[in-house]
């Protein structure tokens, strides 16, 4: 799957991947994340024409980060997202910068991103 990544003013990120037809909206509360205090990450999963929200889904997330010299890897596994919308918290351990990974698998709409 190729997406485009892009922040809007308000902190949302849109993530599109037109093959198959989804937007994914990223963003986290609060605005700046503070170390070892958590942080909510929120997906929002939609249909890229309709907007409308993408229902039972599954959902992984790796969240990458080499700030520390040392590469670390935090996974989430098996999310469940029944309205197409999920959230996770995450206590940065550090400042730097932190890559977010998700992949998204749908039984009922046959997608896999």
């Amino acid at each position: 799957m190729l997406t485009y990544g892009r922040s809007s003013t308000s902190g949302t990120q849109s993530w599109l991947d037109r093959k198959n037809n989804v937007r994914i909206l990223f963003s986290y509360t609060p605005a700046t994340p503070i170390i070892d205090t958590p942080t909510d990450l929120k997906f929002s999963i939609q249909n890229l024409q309709t907007s409308k929200s993408l229902p039972d889904l599954m959902a992984r997330v790796v969240i990458v980060t080499n700030s520390s010299g040392q590469e670390r890897i935090f996974k989430f596994n098996n999310i469940s997202a029944p309205d197409g919308v999920f959230s996770i918290k995450f206590l940065f351990p550090g400042t730097g910068l932190f890559q977010v990974i998700t992949r998204i698998t749908s039984h009922s709409n046959d997608v896999a991103l």
